[in-house]
């Protein structure tokens, strides 16, 4: 009798081992469903992003290009202006001796 009662105690606990190892199966099976879906969101938003950076890389050379002319000019006009700036002083200095 002590036996049969070891032998439902023993079979008892291998029935509750069993259901913990399924509950933690089931536990990690939805944490990977939901590790694939963000997986699957990341790889999206590096696949946009990724072509986003082509698009950006593609007009990049001609807006540098056009910074570099912008300069240029801005630094033209600045010339031109300090050179006003300097007539102008000469322009009040022969006007007041007249």
């Amino acid at each position: 009798m002590q036996n049969r009662q070891e032998q439902i105690e023993k079979a008892q606990r291998l029935q509750d081992s069993i259901m913990q190892m399924m509950d933690t199966a089931d536990k990690l099976q939805a944490e990977l469903k939901g590790l694939a879906a963000r997986k699957t969101e990341a790889e999206t938003e590096l696949n946009q992003l990724g072509g986003r950076m082509r698009e950006i890389q593609a007009v990049l050379p001609q807006k540098l290009q056009t910074l570099h002319q912008l300069e240029q000019q801005r630094q033209a006009k600045e010339a031109q202006y300090m050179q006003l700036l300097e007539a102008q002083s000469t322009l009040v200095q022969v006007t007041r001796h007249r």
